[in-house]
């Protein structure tokens, strides 16, 4: 359940619905209006080239804003690859 109001929206990750999960990775999510508002858990390193299959140029075209708590995340794009570490904020 999430806090929806109209002086904006919270919820603790605990309270987000699991749309995935595997060995790997654990995938909580809701929707917030056109904004889809996710908390992943990744239990292992994990590579989504195959997700995103079929997608122009096989890559995500969708914008991604992020604060990483812990590890580190390697982002590929079309020219370039990005790394994003602990504790910072991403936009991608």
């Amino acid at each position: 359940m999430t806090n929806q109001g109209s002086k904006g929206n919270h919820v603790a990750p605990s309270k987000l619905k699991t749309t995935f999960t595997s060995r790997e990775v654990i995938w909580r999510e809701a929707q917030w209006g056109q904004m889809r508002v996710g908390y992943e858990t990744y239990l292992t390193d994990f590579n989504d080239t195959a997700l995103l299959k079929g997608l122009p140029n096989d890559q995500c075209q969708c914008p991604h804003w992020g604060y990483l708590l812990a590890g580190r995340m390697t982002v590929t794009y079309s020219d370039h690859q990005d790394v994003v570490e602990a504790s910072e904020a991403y936009y991608m």
